[in-house]
């Protein structure tokens, strides 16, 4: 990422998918959706919207397939941090989705832009 703006953008664009998820995950948990079940339906449209925000406005990159699977694989990773996190505070500490859920998303932040610029920026193989 190339100057103030970009920093910028990817911190708005963050933050919609964030705020996406943590909406999903604090609806979900109100109608009595299992845990596990809401992490995955928010993951599959947080996944897309966080994938074309950050493409086309962040880092500026064509969408590609490869580039959607690297993506989708990088915020695997990250979900896999944020499981353990969401689980320990609201099963173990029961706290309300909706502390546990944007606690969970801002422990992950840093681990995730490292990931997503590592998804997109990676060099790519002519044809992608």
């Amino acid at each position: 990422m190339k100057g103030h703006r970009s920093k910028i953008l990817f911190a708005v664009v963050s933050a919609i998918c964030m705020m996406t998820h943590n909406i999903i995950m604090i609806l979900l948990d109100f109608l009595g959706v299992p845990l596990l079940l809401a992490i995955v339906v928010s993951f599959g449209i947080v996944g897309g919207v966080g994938y074309a925000g950050h493409s086309s406005f962040v880092f500026r990159q064509p969408m590609s397939f490869p580039g959607f699977g690297r993506y989708i694989l990088s915020m695997t990773m990250g979900v896999g941090v944020a499981i353990p996190i969401i689980y320990c505070w609201k099963v173990g500490l029961a706290l309300p989705m909706w502390i546990a859920a944007p606690a969970a998303s801002l422990c992950t932040t840093i681990i995730n832009y490292l990931l997503v610029r590592w998804a997109i920026m990676r060099p790519t193989i002519a044809g992608e």
